[in-house]
């Protein structure tokens, strides 16, 4: 009688102890739930944290300087080439202008021997040739913050703070790059050689010449078929040159 009443006590304590497991069981899984909900609200916390922070001035001016030290300034031979492409574009427009200038400046000078208007008639063409300029780098750097030639190969214009410059700084900026492409082009080639790869224009004003996608950089293609095809005519040139050069020397030769 007594070891039956311990036997059933016996089975009745496992089963509550199997009883107790499977709640502790059931409690820890619960508690694993509410982590894992927590954990996710944490993280969609973060997530929207980080939005916001993106989407602060803060965040990128931060951003900017950051770029700003991992050498984001456009180099000499990308804005060269951005040069010669806006050169090339100024170019066509002028072409037109300079015709239609051209028979109207005959037309005077066949009626009038003034040498007032002859001084006139002279420097008539580089007038025009800056005001065309001018208005060419001036307007589309105010809208767009770049040329077309700097659209192509991926820059443009901002001030040092990575803001946009007004016009009026353009002006002054875009007037003393002409001037110093006239006279002095050689001075250009101190972007190469300053820290933020800047030209007497941009320390005029304060500007720089940043690359538009701080990761792909410029457009290599770009650069590379502009230097490619200068590089072709400066020897296609030489060599027209030359050839001219030995005919000429040839038929002296042949005269004596």
């Amino acid at each position: 009688m007594i070891k039956n009443i311990s036997k059933e006590v016996s089975e009745k304590s496992k089963l509550g102890g199997g009883s107790s497991d499977k709640k502790e069981e059931i409690k820890k899984s619960k508690i694993d739930d509410r982590a894992t909900i927590i954990k996710e609200n944490n993280v969609e916390d973060k997530y929207n944290d980080a939005v916001q922070m993106a989407q602060s001035s803060d965040y990128q001016n931060v951003s900017h300087k950051i770029n700003k030290d991992k050498d984001n300034y456009a180099g000499f031979w990308v804005r060269y080439v951005a040069y010669t492409i806006d050169g090339f574009i100024i170019g066509i427009i002028i072409i037109p202008i300079f015709f239609i200038m051209g028979i109207i400046i005959a037309v005077i000078d066949s009626f009038s021997e003034s040498t007032i208007v002859q001084i006139i008639l002279n420097i008539l063409p580089y007038l025009i040739s800056f005001g065309v300029g001018l208005v060419y780098y001036a307007m589309t750097t105010n809208h767009y913050q770049a040329t077309l030639g700097k659209m192509a190969v991926g820059v443009r214009v901002e001030s040092e703070n990575g803001k946009r410059l007004e016009l009026k700084s353009l002006a002054m900026r875009e007037t003393i790059k002409i001037v110093a492409s006239f006279f002095l082009p050689i001075l250009h080639v101190i972007i190469a050689f300053t820290g933020k790869k800047q030209g007497l224009h941009d320390f005029a004003v304060k500007s720089v010449v940043v690359y538009v996608d701080s990761i792909n950089r410029a457009r290599g293609w770009v650069v590379g078929i502009v230097l490619g095809l200068q590089a072709f005519l400066i020897i296609f040139g030489i060599l027209i040159i030359g050839l001219i050069v030995v005919i000429a020397f040839t038929a002296e030769i042949i005269k004596s």
